[in-house]
């Protein structure tokens, strides 16, 4: 039995969040001109003996306008021929306590588009609207991932250490078997 290596990425030297069954109201500082302040920024990567990687982002923000774009959704795009279907998750916390989970009857599969008209791909979006937004309330967003192993050996993937906001906690949790 491998016992597993672990990494721990942690920037901007912050103390270590707490995954929480309960979603507390977020007191992130917000940029001038932002449409929400992020509290957390968390990606994990689970690799297993077989070279499959399981990633999960979770995100924490407050709403601090109505309209956030993209902000407004949890997605999670996918290539069928690599990846298992994506879960999604979402939890919205008004500024009056109450609380919305994400209702699974909104989430829809959708084709992805690409960059390049020339190319076909059978890439898709896993898309739900979150529920009850509202300037003030706090959102966390989860997507996991299954990635199976590719044919070949090798993979690499990358992951954004810029965001276009401030982020007071950025984690990054890499979890593998030992070689």
């Amino acid at each position: 039995n491998a016992r597993p290596l672990r990494l721990f990425a942690l920037l901007l030297l912050t103390a270590c969040a707490t995954t929480s069954t309960t979603l507390q109201p977020s007191t992130a500082p917000a940029d001038a001109g932002a449409d929400v302040a992020y509290e957390l920024v968390e990606t994990t990567f689970l690799l297993d003996d077989a070279g499959d990687v399981t990633e999960t982002w979770r995100d924490i923000y407050r709403v601090l306008v109505a309209d956030v774009g993209d902000r407004a959704f949890v997605s999670a795009t996918w290539a069928p021929w690599f990846d298992d279907p994506p879960e999604v998750s979402a939890r919205v916390l008004r500024p009056d306590g109450t609380l919305s989970e994400l209702d699974p009857t909104t989430v829809s599969d959708q084709a992805a588009g690409g960059d390049d008209d020339d190319v076909v791909s059978d890439r898709r979006v896993r898309l739900a609207p979150l529920p009850g937004l509202t300037p003030g309330a706090t959102v966390e967003r989860v997507t996991r991932q299954h990635h199976r192993a590719q044919i070949v050996d090798g993979a690499a993937d990358a992951v954004a250490f810029s965001y276009s906001a401030a982020l007071p906690r950025r984690r990054i949790v890499i979890d593998a078997p030992a070689a």
